[in-house]
């Protein structure tokens, strides 16, 4: 096999950014990691279009030597890899002019964050690190991706991801929230938590 290229996407916002450390199956298939890119091509810099033509290019290229087609001329049976954000309608307005991949790998991907340590070096985001809630299904990022075409249980191209970076928060996706934001200066149980103090230590008098 010949070496894949590598490129950088342009920013997207991550959702189902939870297997970027925690492999998953995707319909009984081999456990990977990833995440879901949503990309907004209206908004793209020039900078990003760069970006996107340069994976597009090689989306071409990559279909053309194995499919003999162009792209965007596959047949509606093969799976594309980038797709019309239409199609996740029901998902909420995040994908409301948005195309979107999953980016995925059976490898551990590299994962930090914009921000940088005391050597200048991108502050690392893993497990034992510790702090993976830096990325949640809502935040910018970007990543490194490959592009290949597969033929085996169908046909298609896919989006191989290589490493990823966080960018900024952004609106969650999970509509989980944050906690600290969720309890900060709400004190109206105190007086009722006072009255416990020094109180009656019977279980059937706790009202929790």
């Amino acid at each position: 096999m010949a070496d894949l290229k590598t490129f950088r996407t342009p920013p997207f916002r991550g959702n189902f950014t939870n297997t970027l450390f925690d492999a998953d199956s995707m319909d009984g298939g081999p456990l990977k990691y990833g995440v879901m890119a949503i990309w907004y091509p209206e908004r793209f810099t020039d900078v990003h279009k760069k970006l996107w033509a340069d994976i597009h290019a090689e989306l071409d290229a990559v279909c053309l030597a194995s499919f003999k087609k162009k792209w965007a001329d596959l047949p509606a049976n093969f799976k594309r890899g980038i797709r019309d954000g239409a199609e996740k309608a029901s998902m909420g307005d995040a994908f409301d002019g948005a195309v979107f991949a999953n980016l995925t790998t059976k490898l551990v991907p590299g994962v930090v964050d914009f921000n940088k340590d005391a050597k200048g070096e991108p502050i690392a985001i893993s497990k034992k690190a510790g702090n993976t809630g830096l990325v949640y299904s809502g935040c910018w990022m970007r990543a490194t991706i490959t592009i290949y075409t597969y033929d085996n249980k169908g046909k298609g191209v896919a989006l191989g991801l290589m490493n990823a970076q966080k960018l900024k928060d952004g609106k969650r996706l999970d509509y989980q929230g944050n906690a600290a934001a969720d309890f900060k200066d709400h004190d109206e149980d105190q007086d009722f938590l006072d009255q416990l103090e020094g109180g009656d230590e019977d279980d059937d008098e706790i009202p929790f």
